[in-house]
């Protein structure tokens, strides 16, 4: 009788442990979303390598990870490209096939990437706010750990209904902000965004090209923070 409850002992401290690693062996949410304008000719593109290291596989290879591309156009709905790779227990999982399965991830998000800059680049107009503000509001029901959108392009408006480029409305933008972001809000309403970090990527031309971006980046930057999301504006991807 001892020595049977000894062997139950024995057992119990062998497997408390383990039981623990099962159910405490948290891999990563990671989600990120990439907005690419294709209204006009810019110097920034997404560059795969780039963003791939934004996948912390290299730390922990079990982890979710979740990538969509859409490219933005004159019109509001757009195609979209994703790729997916689920998360796994490391105590259920083989590793050489989970190492294959990361490098199949990647190597969608290369071909997304390129294929996407096969699509005709150039348009009269630009729907740029509506098709950003609808992915944001996805990505903040999403239950990620970390959740990045990087936006890539001037961000210039221009629309029948309101275009950035008209003087009179790029000059209410500077001074009375607030009414454009009325008028947005009335198209689409943002989610809370806390716990997104928005990365608006763009290398302006020129002088002209500069002075357009500093504010038009400035006002989406607070429209963003205003509702939680962190935002950093550059030129590239460090």
């Amino acid at each position: 009788m001892k020595a049977l409850l000894y062997i139950l002992g024995t057992l119990l401290i062998i497997s408390l442990p383990l039981a623990w690693l099962f159910f405490n062996s948290h891999a990563l949410s990671i989600d990120t979303v990439i907005i690419n304008d294709h209204t006009d000719y810019f110097t920034v593109k997404p560059k795969a390598d780039e963003i791939k290291n934004l996948y912390d596989f290299k730390n922990n290879i079990w982890d979710e990870a979740n990538f969509r591309l859409i490219n933005i156009t004159d019109i509001n709905i757009n195609k979209t490209y994703q790729a997916k790779i689920e998360s796994e227990n490391y105590l259920l999982s083989n590793k050489f096939k989970r190492k294959e399965k990361i490098k199949a991830f990647l190597t969608d998000i290369d071909k997304i990437t390129v294929n996407s800059e096969k699509e005709k680049i150039g348009k009269d107009y630009s729907a740029i706010y509506e098709p950003i503000a609808k992915e944001l509001n996805r990505l903040s029901q999403h239950k990620a750990d970390k959740k990045y959108m990087l936006i890539y392009g001037d961000l210039m408006q221009n629309t029948d209904e309101i275009s950035f480029y008209d003087k009179n409305v790029f000059e209410k933008l500077k001074s009375n902000p607030d009414k454009i972001k009325q008028y947005f809000n009335s198209q689409v309403s943002l989610n809370n965004l806390g716990g997104i970090k928005i990365i608006l990527l763009f290398q302006p031309n020129n002088i002209k090209q500069d002075v357009e971006y500093k504010v038009v980046s400035e006002f989406y930057k607070k429209l963003f923070e205003e509702k939680g999301a962190k935002v950093e504006i550059t030129a590239n991807l460090n």
